[in-house]
């Protein structure tokens, strides 16, 4: 799988990566990850993270499972049935796609906040 088609099969958060070993790859923002890919060292990727499987909250409370980047929310977009959050980082833009449910962390726009996952909840593809 490449950009190309991660992209071509629906809506999902493309994160530009550097692959560091067969484990992790260094970020664009220059942070290092775990993500499993068995491209080359130095190969340019593209971390897949579907906006559904992406959490948000504040920065400080990132559960310790967690990896996560910070950014600022731009908007929030009423759906019906979900919100979506954009929050944009230095180096990227990143949506959130949560339930329309009472209760709950409800960021407001501007605010800061970290958009996190877990390790099966992102893909490493060819960039």
């Amino acid at each position: 799988v490449n950009r190309f088609v991660a992209n071509f099969i629906g809506q999902t958060n493309l994160l530009d990566a550097t692959v560091v070993s067969n484990d992790t790859v260094c970020l664009a923002n220059g942070v290092h990850i775990p993500g499993k890919s068995d491209l080359g060292v130095g190969s340019r990727v593209a971390v897949c993270l579907r906006p559904e499987r992406a959490e948000m909250q504040r920065p400080d409370e990132v559960p310790a499972d967690h990896q996560s980047v910070v950014g600022r929310l731009e908007s929030v977009t009423y759906l019906g049935n979900a919100l979506v959050y954009t929050v944009v980082l230095d180096w990227a833009r990143l949506e959130v796609r949560r339930e329309n449910q009472p209760g709950g962390y409800r960021p407001y726009v501007g605010e800061e906040v970290a958009v996190s996952w877990t390790l099966d909840a992102i893909s490493v593809v060819r960039a």
